[in-house]
């Protein structure tokens, strides 16, 4: 089956959606990706098994330790109120793509996330991040490296954060993420979960 956005484009003027989406609208949304990344390749011949090379084994990973002698990254969590404008000030009109593929990723890496809303996290080092606000045990399963482990609700976030983030920068106009991906991977470095985020992601 091949699957087009010709239907299903977004406007780019659509606010972010500050925190809370359905497990039935993250489902859409992923479809709406999947068909969009098709239709930028040319629409031409069946989708891929396995569309996001960033899903498999050995995809982009900073190299080195950029964090030697620097002070640790610390975060700040956004009020509710400002959920919005923090989102915006990072990726701008772009903003609503990056939370609905954050919801989307976690929704494919994760049998226990079931929708719902979402806490939003500044970094000291100007980086950003996404967590599910519900605080119970998410299990990630990454079929691409063969991790099957268990995270709290901010490791689980962090993950699909830098999945999102790393899917989307492989569009030219999404470029700019690469630096924000780097950011976070510095700060999951420092955490207290990084074994595990960093093995998910290897």
């Amino acid at each position: 089956m091949q699957l087009r956005a010709f239907a299903y484009s977004l406007p780019q003027s659509q606010p972010p959606l500050a925190g809370v989406l359905s497990r039935k609208q993250t489902r859409g949304v992923f479809i709406f990706s999947l068909g969009y990344a098709h239709h930028q390749a040319g629409g031409k011949g069946p989708l891929s098994a396995n569309p996001f090379p960033q899903l498999e084994k050995g995809w982009a990973t900073p190299k080195g330790d950029s964090n030697v002698g620097s002070e640790k990254i610390s975060k700040m969590k956004v009020e509710e109120g400002r959920m919005t404008e923090a989102i915006t000030s990072y990726f701008g009109f772009k903003a609503h793509l990056v939370e609905i593929n954050t919801y989307a990723m976690l929704d494919m890496l994760s049998p226990d996330y079931h929708g719902g809303s979402w806490n939003f996290y500044k970094l000291s080092n100007g980086g950003f991040y996404m967590t599910p606000s519900e605080k119970k045990p998410y299990r990630i399963r990454c079929n691409g490296n063969e991790y099957d482990g268990t995270m709290t609700s901010d490791a689980a976030g962090i993950t699909a954060c830098l999945f999102a983030l790393s899917h989307l920068s492989f569009e030219p106009r999404f470029n700019f993420l690469v630096e924000f991906y780097g950011k976070l991977y510095e700060f999951a470095c420092e955490h207290e979960e990084s074994e595990a985020i960093l093995a998910a992601i290897d």
